[in-house]
């Protein structure tokens, strides 16, 4: 079995990964489907980074390298998005549109 990519960061117990060069995609995990690694390490996220893409996505807590208990909302999950854009573009390109890309 291929290993895990290592986590770019880690804020408060959000993995947060990066693949790829160019414009930054942001990958939304859907962990309800997909429980066999990490998003990044993903045939989607493989692919938008073959297209030229930076693909920047986060473990939900509670999966794979994210330590911070899971709520497992939708609220949840946005804020999640929103830290992971913003520990790898800055807070005030976070803040701008992005491309995203999941479920």
């Amino acid at each position: 079995s291929e290993a895990w990519s290592e986590p770019v960061a880690i804020v408060e117990g959000l993995a947060v990964y990066a693949r790829g060069e160019g414009e930054p995609l942001l990958l939304v995990p859907y962990p309800h489907a997909h429980t066999i690694c990490p998003m990044i390490d993903g045939e989607l996220a493989r692919l938008l980074a073959s297209a030229g893409r930076r693909v920047i996505s986060f473990d939900a807590p509670g999966a794979y390298r994210s330590t911070r208990p899971a709520v497992g909302d939708l609220a949840e999950m946005l804020a999640c998005a929103e830290e992971a854009l913003a520990a790898l573009l800055g807070p005030a390109e976070a803040r701008g549109p992005v491309d995203a890309a999941g479920h």
